[in-house]
């Protein structure tokens, strides 16, 4: 669960723990696989991951539910509804427990997607792709510009930018 984020369809592969897996049937069931999306089903609910890599050697926990999607759907699509408002207060709706909040694996299984066509919904993931790529070269300039506002206060006079600065 640690992998998975709020906002995000990205795992996050920063921390990763190692375990050794049980020779059962349930160690093989929770191998993950390319285009599987993983959702977080207990405690912080809702969270969502989709593994992009085909070599990734990795499994789910029993906090992790993994939805292995038909080939004809776009799971990039279904990834992004379940992050979405739409998609994030249908499982929080379906949340239940006083003191150990959660979902089923069968709340998963009936979930309602809203699917459009396969091109609208390859097109609704490109114009997503292109925003946070948008949204990322806004945060890379950001930085920059942070860095040489830094280099112009430790060296005023012996930078370019800080004599540039100065006329």
């Amino acid at each position: 669960m640690g992998n998975l984020d709020h906002g995000t369809i990205e795992l996050d592969l920063t921390d990763i723990q190692y375990v050794r897996l049980p020779e059962s049937v349930e160690g093989k069931r929770s191998k993950v696989e390319k285009k599987d999306v993983l959702i977080s089903i207990a405690a912080d609910v809702g969270m969502v991951g989709l593994v992009r890599n085909e070599n990734m050697d990795a499994y789910i926990n029993q906090h992790v539910a993994l939805a292995r999607p038909v080939k004809t759907l776009n799971v990039e699509f279904i990834a992004w509804f379940l992050v979405s408002d739409l998609g994030l207060r249908q499982l929080q709706t379906l949340q239940r427990g006083a003191t150990k909040i959660g979902l089923t694996l069968g709340d998963i299984r009936n979930l309602t997607i809203k699917l459009p066509s396969l091109p609208v919904q390859q097109e609704i993931v490109r114009i997503l792709d292109d925003l946070f790529a948008k949204e990322q070269n806004a945060k890379d300039l950001c930085d920059l510009i942070d860095q040489i506002e830094v280099i112009k206060k430790k060296h005023p006079r012996q930078s370019l930018l800080g004599r540039a600065g100065d006329k």
